[in-house]
């Protein structure tokens, strides 16, 4: 009989987090893989040489995560990445953004007429994230709660609403928006506000040396040297539910049981509605689900991954590894645009650039690049499609047509097209390209319609203060089938490296009974990390 101690499903980072964990404490771990590489969207991949990472271009809180890896005997080279995003609207707009003390000193110089509101914008940010850290960190504490009262109206309005609030100048609306991850603007304010937060004031970003494929490949060697077992291509189509407790799982050929736990790190509508199904969800698990379905799916992308024989750093003069570019400085237009599933003419694109700071993701001389467009899963990829593909849930069915890749290549073109405006004849020397779409998500991840964020995060005005629900980003990771624990992007801590890691990390302490580890997220840290500029980005 195949019994382990725990079964996993999935090796996203908090499936691979728990692993290594719960084998470190001596238990009996199986990760079940259903794609032919471990990582989810840690995964990288190669072509001709040049290294592309699928989703992870930054990882903050790696002190933190560092101080975990150690615990699994995991040593990282790293490079700092994202520490001066470049900014760029067409009709001449552009500033730097490398905290946010300056980026406010940024657009108050270019709109002084809105200076006072730019300033009380931004105040307000850190003072409303400030006071969540800190009632987070001490939730009893009447103090804390006291304060975080004086935000709460916040987290009732979205992202477009807040800049709204505080601006009627449209100009200074789309320079806030330029650098908020403003292709959230329909989110709960809070949601990118903390990104923006964390990423821009309190800590700086971090990238293993080789890409995010070596910090897979880390944990993973890890979890094998401590005793665990990781298996890939095996698709799991059922959780063993009996008396409402986790028993084990099924796959195409085999059934493995758990005695003490099933974790799944895969997608939770996947989980919810076809791996345990509707009839054994108890009542609090389903209402959970209809709640967060109206909220799915989030956002998802297309993304040109691009090797190049020119050295781009030493030819366009980088000072960093990141450049958003905005054709049009009416952004929530164009935003909505997309939204919609409308690639317009003026469609904004990310511009990334690896190899500025790690010169192993490319051959000498050459450079990696990686340009994304944000868009929803039934954006124009999807009306190319061939009427007779499907996608089950688990794999897809029939062929996408010979027209989606003539898409695909007409996209390529007007994505380089674009990339020409702010870099003149990079697309002249593209030496390998790869572009994928939601429905590439889709099957890699078998996130639902390609997701890449989890659940959307929005307001939910009919809930009071006293609820917390009002607060959550995601499904719990503990869950009311005893047993069951969920990780990954799609539990409570929401999206990003270090929220799968801490949600794997929690799943193991529930299940341990102890806690052995945690992400805290500290307000005073910006000032620890300026009074020591200089750290040592060598082995962690």
């Amino acid at each position: 009989m195949n019994t382990y101690d725990v079964v996993i499903i999935g090796s996203g980072f908090g499936g691979l987090t728990a692993a290594a964990t719960l084998a470190k404490e001596g238990m009996s771990v199986l990760v079940l893989e259903q794609y032919n590489r471990f990582g989810g969207l840690g995964q990288s991949f190669t072509l001709d040489g040049h290294v592309f990472d699928t989703s992870v271009h930054a990882i903050w809180f790696w002190e933190d995560i560092s101080e975990i890896l150690k615990e699994f005997e995991v040593k990282l080279d790293v490079v700092p990445a994202r520490r001066g995003d470049r900014i760029l609207f067409k009709d001449g707009y552009e500033f730097y953004a490398t905290s946010i003390p300056e980026m406010k000193e940024q657009i108050q110089r270019i709109v002084p007429y809105e200076a006072k509101n730019v300033g009380r914008y931004f105040d307000k940010l850190i003072d409303a994230q400030t006071a969540l850290l800190e009632l987070t960190n001490a939730p009893k504490s009447w103090k804390a709660r006291s304060n975080f009262a004086k935000h709460i109206g916040m987290w009732k309005i979205t992202l477009e609403e807040a800049v709204c609030e505080f601006t009627q100048d449209p100009l200074t609306r789309s320079l806030l928006l330029g650098y908020h991850d403003g292709y959230l603007y329909d989110y709960r304010w809070n949601y990118p506000a903390y990104h923006l937060y964390c990423t821009k004031y309190l800590y700086d970003g971090f990238s293993p040396v080789g890409g995010s494929q070596s910090l897979v490949d880390a944990m993973v060697n890890a979890i094998k040297k401590m005793g665990g077992e990781l298996r890939a291509d095996t698709l799991v189509k059922k959780i063993i539910i009996e008396n409402n407790e986790a028993r084990g799982v099924v796959t195409d050929e085999e059934t493995f049981y758990a005695r003490k736990a099933v974790i799944s790190n895969a997608d939770a509508i996947l989980t919810m509605e076809k791996l345990i199904g509707r009839d054994n969800l108890p009542g609090d698990m389903m209402q959970e689900l209809d709640r967060w379905l109206k909220y799915v799916p989030s956002i998802s992308y297309y993304n040109l991954s691009v090797g190049l024989d020119i050295d781009v750093k030493e030819v366009y003069k980088l000072q960093g590894d990141l450049c958003i570019y905005y054709p049009s400085s009416d952004l929530l237009g164009s935003f909505k645009r997309i939204n919609q599933g409308v690639l317009p003419d003026d469609f904004w694109v990310w511009m990334i650039f690896p190899s500025v700071n790690d010169r192993t993701v490319a051959p000498p001389g050459h450079s990696v690049a990686i340009f994304s467009i944000l868009v929803p899963y039934h954006c124009e990829c999807f009306s190319h499609v061939s009427t007779d593909y499907k996608f089950d849930g688990f794999r897809p069915v029939g062929t996408k047509g010979a027209e989606y890749y003539r898409f695909k290549e007409e996209l390529t073109g007007r994505i380089l097209a674009k990339v020409d405006e702010v870099y003149p004849g990079l697309s002249s020397h593209v030496v390998t390209k790869d572009l994928y779409t939601p429905l590439t998500v889709e099957r890699i991840t078998l996130n639902h319609k390609g997701s890449t964020l989890g659940v959307m995060v929005k307001p939910e005005p009919e809930k009071t203060a006293r609820e917390g629900s009002d607060y959550s980003i995601g499904f719990k990771v503990k869950t009311s089938i005893n047993n069951l624990f969920l990780a990954g992007a799609w539990a409570e801590n929401g999206f990003s490296s270090s929220a799968a890691i801490r949600a794997g990390g929690m799943a193991s302490s529930y299940i341990l009974g102890k806690e052995l580890f945690n992400i805290h997220i500290d307000p005073d840290h910006r000032i620890d990390r300026l009074r020591t500029k200089d750290l040592n980005l060598g082995r962690l």
